[in-house]
């Protein structure tokens, strides 16, 4: 068995049993001794799958079908390119299953824990989100143009390259409808060429859409490598939209995937979007961070406040480590004498400031810096009781974690949004007196394996 086993096995159907789901949102099984991982199983079922390509040393497939009988737990997804488009994977798992499944994730880090400081931390209930369905308020949609056509999309399931076509996505806000269907229809019958990934050739790269709830609102911006005019046709017609806001031009000519603003430009409206959470409004730009799910952003936020004042971590000043556009200190502000927000992204400290001045909060202050450039010293001279931490997906960056572990100030409350790689960030912290007391998972992501979870950790008396 091995590579000629596997590359034989391409492109086959065959009938298998699922295991348990990892943290990709795969599901495990096996096929002629081969590791095969799974869009859209289900642990102890069985259905036909069809192998869809070499992966390393396993396979990956895709359910087709399950065969009978099937778990009550399994639903008709309500997405027609749910088990190609890459998303989200668990539309076809009942929405309290999707909860068992994702806060599971947390059991190896519970028994990293407790090896590390000889006991388990409390694990709480975990917190749903409030919809799970039209929750995203920002969107990313591609525009290719390949051998094979032009697509305008989501990213298939596990592929650098292929654009599932969509007119419109089941996470995304109600607001963001219109402008997929328009600008999909737009792209995909006019002569603007979409780009090509492997030759870096064509104009439109991406669509950026960010919405709010608060106002029904959406933002608009197009990634391109160079203006078109036909760019500003569309723009003119999505103004005619009365939920978009805005519409802006982005150049990015670099060979990243990724979203780069070099160039960013107005074309209607103001980069300026308004959301609430809680008693607090936020000013959101195109270019800044903000919680995808508002509604369960609020939750996480109160969740947060809640452990806060369960331990009696309030009062004097807090650090807010990676505060984005300032939410969750400013959320927190009334509970502290100061808040001082550290953010490297320029346009999100622009926005910080804007919304501590819009919610008339007098003890926040902000700087724009890398976490991981502070030193201890500078750390050290703002006398913070509390810390939190809101690392972006890769996580705390190792040289933060070793200046904020040297702190020593008595209470930490990191905000985990990858499980995966909290025993490596917490190693720091738990090797220099600190315990982690209670996890919180919040689920700020429903379809998808993502979950967010609140950790709150303690120096040791």
């Amino acid at each position: 068995m091995g590579r000629n086993t596997r590359k034989k096995l391409k492109g086959q159907s065959a009938t298998v049993k699922f295991g348990n789901m990892n943290w990709k949102g795969l599901f495990s099984s096996s096929l002629e001794g081969e590791t095969l991982m799974v869009t859209g199983g289900y642990p102890e079922s069985e259905g036909e799958v069809l192998v869809t390509r070499i992966d390393g040393k396993k396979l990956r497939g895709r359910r087709t079908h399950f065969l009978e009988p099937v778990s009550e737990f399994i639903n008709q997804p309500p997405c027609e390119v749910f088990l190609s488009c890459g998303g989200c994977k668990l539309q076809h798992v009942d929405y309290t299953k999707q909860l068992q499944f994702k806060t599971s994730f947390l059991d190896t880090v519970i028994c990293s824990i407790e090896k590390s400081q000889g006991n388990k931390p409390e694990l709480k209930a975990t917190i749903a989100s409030p919809r799970p369905f039209s929750y995203r308020n920002k969107m990313e949609f591609t525009f290719s143009e390949l051998r094979e056509g032009r697509f305008f999309g989501m990213h298939a399931d596990g592929s650098f390259g292929t654009v599932v076509n969509t007119n419109s996505c089941h996470l995304a806000l109600e607001p963001m409808q219109k402008v997929i269907q328009l600008v999909s229809e737009w792209y995909l019958s006019g002569n603007v060429s979409g780009y090509n990934p492997y030759r870096h050739t064509g104009i439109l790269r991406h669509l950026v859409l960010r919405g709010s709830e608060y106002e029904n609102k959406v933002l608009v911006n197009f990634v391109a490598t160079e203006w078109h005019e036909d760019i500003a046709h569309i723009a003119q017609k999505l103004t005619e939209i009365s939920e978009v806001s805005g519409v802006f031009f982005t150049k990015n000519a670099s060979v990243s995937d990724s979203v780069i603003y070099e160039e960013f430009t107005p074309l209607h409206g103001e980069n300026r979007l308004r959301e609430k959470l809680g008693n607090y409004l936020f000013d959101v730009s195109m270019q800044s961070f903000f919680q995808v799910n508002t509604g369960s952003a609020e939750r996480l936020y109160q969740q947060i406040e809640e452990t806060l004042i369960e331990y009696g971590a309030t009062g004097g000043a807090l650090l807010d480590l990676y505060c984005g556009a300032g939410s969750i200190g400013i959320y927190l502000s009334s509970h502290f004498n100061d808040v001082i927000g550290v953010e490297e992204v320029t346009e999100a400290i622009a926005d910080a400031h804007t919304n501590a001045e819009l919610n008339q909060i007098k003890n926040a202050k902000y700087l724009n810096r890398k976490v991981e450039s502070l030193s201890e010293e500078e750390l050290r001279a703002w006398g913070a009781k509390t810390i939190i931490l809101d690392p972006p997906r890769s996580g705390c960056h190792p040289k933060a974690r070793k200046s904020v572990a040297a702190l020593k100030v008595k209470h930490i409350i990191y905000v985990s949004c990858n499980p995966r790689i909290l025993p490596e960030n917490l190693a720091e912290f738990l090797s220099t007196g600190y315990e982690v007391i209670s996890i919180r998972p919040v689920d700020l992501f429903p379809q998808t394996p993502h979950l967010e979870a609140i950790l709150y950790l303690r120096l040791k008396e």
